[in-house]
């Protein structure tokens, strides 16, 4: 049996407010506050709106992903994306790849943080990470609106800083720029 939720005036009123905070820019937090709502309230609206992160980092990482699975796509493999607790991002040829993205420089380098301990809810819980375990690589996205570049790192040369920087033959990763020959063949004939 399948649980359909009735949208009352009450919950349409809340999805409303909720709608036009988040389409202003606030943060869930600041939605609760400001709507006198509570968070978890603001959160399952925002779910069953369908609506993203207005944090920039999550909107960023999650952006990154995106693009690095069309250009994955583009390229002939076959793409598959994860549930978002999950601990790694998406599967292609049975492999597992952790999306990490970027988009500014620090220096002259591009920076990438693979902390194995993690924080959510604002830094109110904190987990770990075991990449080693979960994860087969790491994609390493430098997105400027679109994705410019992009490193497939074995996640056996982990650190909790990995720096790249393009155009640089020293960059202890510059072989693995663009290099997702080692995800195996693609599936099909890239478009």
């Amino acid at each position: 049996m399948t649980y359909i939720r009735t949208l009352t005036p009450r919950i349409q009123a809340q999805h409303r407010q909720v709608q036009e905070a988040h389409d202003l820019g606030f943060l869930n937090h600041e939605i609760a506050e400001l709507t006198d709502l509570s968070l978890s309230t603001v959160k399952r609206c925002k779910s069953e709106l369908g609506l993203g992160s207005n944090e920039p980092c999550n909107a960023l990482a999650k952006r990154g992903e995106e693009l690095v699975a069309e250009y994955l796509t583009a390229e002939g493999y076959d793409v598959h994306q994860q549930w978002h607790t999950a601990p790694d991002d998406l599967r292609v040829n049975g492999l597992r790849l952790d999306v990490k993205t970027t988009g500014s420089l620090h220096g002259r380098y591009f920076r990438f943080r693979l902390d194995e301990r993690r924080t959510t809810h604002r830094g109110q819980k904190v987990y770990q990470k075991d990449f080693q375990r979960d994860v087969d690589f790491f994609l390493l996205a430098v997105v400027e609106d679109v994705l410019t570049h992009l490193y497939c790192v074995p996640v056996a040369l982990h650190a909790p800083i990995l720096s790249v920087r393009p155009g640089d033959d020293a960059c202890p990763f510059a072989s693995y720029r663009w290099a997702t020959h080692l995800l195996g063949m693609p599936m099909r004939q890239a478009v």
